[in-house]
């Protein structure tokens, strides 16, 4: 084609793209989608924070706070206003009283983090088939391939391209060459070994390509860097430290002080147990909050545990969801204890503060504020000196207690150990101390609720209330005991006395704990009286308390049970057990203090 010709083409392709193609879009913008267009930056203009409300305190009976909120103050860095990091270092380190290197060492610490996250971002986009930006570099130009090379060769997150060249402003022609490219948000499972591979197949020099590849890593990570917003560098800094590092706010470039509210256990290890501690909901909590959802799919979801193949559509949907509950996915909830059960009334209602902000997302002007609403404080049955004299009685012996009021059947005090502060469990949370909590050979559990032991001779108290109101016998009946329920098989069914306590009443069989007493009535009762008052004693189930969904239930052994359990029948000698508190009986310490406290009250 003659130059004149395409100068002609060009000409037209500019003037067709000025005079009809570009109006046609500003009037689309304008006139068709103004409105649209207009929310959108109105939205992106003016932003709605929410504003964190404290959770409610929870105090004991006399008044001392067993959990409460605390400030606590982070030192946050923001890399890409950091011009000199040594100097930011040592002016760190002067207003924090710590060594310079540990300062530079957490800083390289931070960076390996930010780059990490990053990447760990940027591979679940790739794996959503998403763009992603900033992660993708030239290796080598002037690949010396075959055209017909197979890219599926490649190691995964590498790539051979063919580079273009422009002619005449707008057109472009494609080289007969190729160039080498990484994608490090595609690039897993990646060693040397595969580089050298790499290296060999295209025929590029192992080094230079290895030079390249660890060039574009370090220009990746400084990118990332770069963009990352305000890091954490230090935690929970002591008040004093946090005055130093604000009055040198001005020569600290890049650095500021987050204030944050943390739960704070005074008491530390008193009632630890009971009160629980806090964390994120997992999926389990998220699904039970959003069982009755608006959206169908987030509805599905909560009630199925099946995820729907739109990632992207779901997670925007149960956040959405979420924040019509005023809940969000990286909310501090109650786990466990009283935190959880009273989480309802300990959580507060959140604030909001409508902000207007400029292109860089800097805060200009508040238009609008709704205060946040505080939790409210929960008090405890528990008294703290009773609690503590409780715990200091165990002297690191495993075990558990539970103390009634037995006209008002309030806990006084429950507790076990070993003992368990909460403060360990404020988030975050490393992975030594949850070991130590829980993987340990006397993990921190709330024995006195959470556990189920064989209960003993305990139990004979409830089975003379059944032989006595069954009418089997009366206050004076007596019962003679040799030792043993049968002289002909002496290892069979005896009596902790070897010689036996003679002719007993239940008055002294209750004192000395006779088991031949038991033995003989539990054949005159049966098993079905035997069950019946122990069901009436709640045994086997869980108690009204607050924390019974925490509460281990205990087993009372039933035909029916080992039936299914063993596929035998109930035989006497289950019954003679059960008299006992011997056999498959399991009951929790609360249970225990429960049937007690009824004897002791009169009924």
């Amino acid at each position: 084609m003659p130059y004149k010709y395409r100068l002609r083409t060009l000409f037209f392709v500019i003037s067709f793209f000025c005079f009809l193609v570009v109006p046609i879009r500003l009037f689309e913008i304008q006139i068709l989608r103004g409105k649209e267009y207009q929310k959108m930056v109105e939205e992106r203009r003016i932003r709605q924070d929410q504003t964190d409300a404290p959770r409610g305190r929870i105090l004991s009976r006399d008044g001392v706070v067993l959990a409460a909120e605390q400030p606590a103050f982070d030192i946050q860095v923001r890399f890409r206003e950091v011009e000199d990091e040594l100097d930011l270092g040592g002016r760190l380190s002067k207003a924090l009283g710590r060594p310079m290197h540990e300062i530079h060492d957490t800083l390289n610490a931070l960076k390996k983090d930010v780059v990490a996250n990053a990447l760990k971002s940027a591979r679940k986009q790739a794996r959503r088939d998403r763009r992603t930006k900033g992660f993708k570099y030239l290796l080598a130009e002037h690949v010396p391939i075959e055209a017909g090379e197979n890219e599926n060769e490649l190691p995964k997150g590498f790539s051979l391209a063919r580079p273009t060249s422009r002619r005449f402003l707008l057109f472009k022609t494609q080289l007969d060459e190729f160039e080498l490219w990484v994608d490090f948000s595609r690039l897993t499972d990646f060693g040397p070994e595969q580089l050298n591979e790499t290296a060999e197949r295209l025929g590029l020099d192992r080094r230079d390509l290895t030079e390249q590849f660890k060039a574009a890593r370090k220009k990746m990570a400084g990118v990332q860097i770069r963009k990352a917003r305000h890091e954490t560098l230090f935690k929970s800094i002591p008040f004093e430290k946090m005055l130093q590092v604000a009055m040198r706010q001005e020569e600290l470039p890049g650095v500021r002080i987050q204030a944050r509210s943390i739960r704070h256990y005074p008491q530390k290890t008193l009632a630890g147990q009971l009160v629980g501690s806090i964390g994120k909901p997992n999926d389990a909590i998220l699904r039970q909050w959003l069982i009755d959802a608006e959206d169908p799919i987030i509805r599905h979801w909560a009630r199925s545990g099946v995820k729907p193949q739109s990632a992207g559509r779901f997670y925007a949907g149960r956040n959405h969801e979420l924040r019509k509950l005023g809940m969000r996915v990286d909310d501090f909830i109650g786990r466990s204890g009283i935190e959880a059960v009273f989480e309802t009334l300990v959580r507060g209602k959140r604030g909001r503060r409508i902000v207007e902000r400029d292109v860089r997302n800097r805060s200009r002007n508040v238009l609008g504020e709704v205060m946040f609403e505080p939790g409210h404080d929960v008090y405890l049955s528990i008294d703290s000196k009773l609690q503590r004299i409780l715990e200091e009685e165990f002297n690191r012996q495993r075990g558990a207690a539970v103390f009634l009021d037995i006209h008002t059947g309030e806990v006084l005090a429950a507790g076990s150990f070993p003992l368990f502060d909460p403060n360990d469990l404020v988030p975050p949370v490393s992975a030594a101390t949850a070991r130590r909590l829980y993987q340990s050979p006397t993990p921190a559990l709330n024995r006195a609720i959470n556990s189920a032991y064989a209960l003993g001779s305990i139990f004979k108290l409830l089975t003379s209330i059944c032989i006595l109101e069954e009418a089997t016998i009366s206050p004076s009946s007596e019962v003679t005991c040799r030792g043993s329920l049968n002289p002909d098989q002496p290892n069979w069914f005896r009596c902790w006395s070897r010689w036996g306590h003679g002719s007993i009443a239940i008055k002294d069989a209750i004192k000395r704990s006779c088991n031949i007493f038991y033995f003989k009535n539990a054949d005159l009762v049966g098993q079905a009286p035997l069950l019946k008052w122990s069901k009436e004693f709640e045994y086997g189930v869980r108690t009204g308390s607050e924390m019974r969904r925490y509460e281990h239930a205990g087993l009372l052994p039933t035909p029916e049970w080992k039936r299914q359990r063993t596929d035998r029948i109930w035989y006497p000698g289950d019954t003679r057990n059960l008299s006992i508190g011997q056999g498959s009986l399991l009951v929790n310490p609360l249970q225990v203090s429960r049937m007690t406290a009824a004897i002791a009250n009169g009924g």
